[in-house]
């Protein structure tokens, strides 16, 4: 009984052989020879080009399922060259009182540079802001910390000479120099004076 489970699970481990002759004596118990079916897989050689063989190839393709189609590709959405509307339509976004406050000092240091008679003096940034408070709506409730670095940046990258005015005191060597009012003139008119980055107070 041994050998024989040794050979049924090889059996079962290599369906492709046909198995082996029993020879069945009166000392054997017929229940034992019992006779169980295999599947069994054909496995056809691919690379033995005889005609039986490629036959059963061609069968055996022919039992295969249809490939699938690949489905054509659909747009999200239809092109549509009409033109509906050539009219542009336009929005006007209003100026917040800082940028209406800073196109007026504009054009104030613009009127400065094209009038020669007026002298040679730098506009304050907190003087000219607090007499623009009563012309601009809105603009005194932006502080003067916010107008001086928003201002400075603004007019620097307009060309215009900035001079910065000092805290007494300040350490020489210190990182962050303290100021209270920034001076500014027009670039024609820095042209014409010395420019001086830093005044004492």
């Amino acid at each position: 009984l041994k050998q024989l489970a040794r050979y049924s699970s090889w059996l079962v481990a290599n369906p492709t052989q046909n198995g082996w002759d029993i020879d069945v004596t009166a000392d054997v118990e017929p229940a034992l020879c019992r006779l169980r079916p295999l599947a069994i897989r054909p496995q056809p050689d691919f690379s033995d080009p005889a005609a039986a063989n490629m036959s059963r190839l061609v069968e055996a393709a022919r039992r295969l399922p249809e490939a699938m189609r690949p489905r054509p590709r659909q747009t999200a959405y239809q092109q549509d060259n009409s033109v509906i509307s050539d009219q542009v339509t336009e929005y006007l976004v209003p100026l917040q009182p800082h940028e209406v406050a800073l196109e007026r000092l504009r054009a104030e240091l613009d009127g400065r540079s094209r009038d020669a008679e007026r002298s040679n003096g730098g506009l304050s940034l907190v003087e000219w802001k607090a007499a623009a408070n009563e012309l601009v709506p809105g603009l005194d409730l932006t502080p003067v910390e916010h107008w001086l670095i928003y201002a400075a940046t603004q007019l620097a990258s307009g060309q215009c000479h900035l001079r910065f005015m000092t805290v007494e005191g300040t350490e020489p060597f210190s990182i962050n120099t303290r100021f209270y009012d920034i001076e500014v003139e027009p670039a024609s008119q820095a042209r014409r004076t010395r420019p001086v980055e830093l005044a004492p107070a």
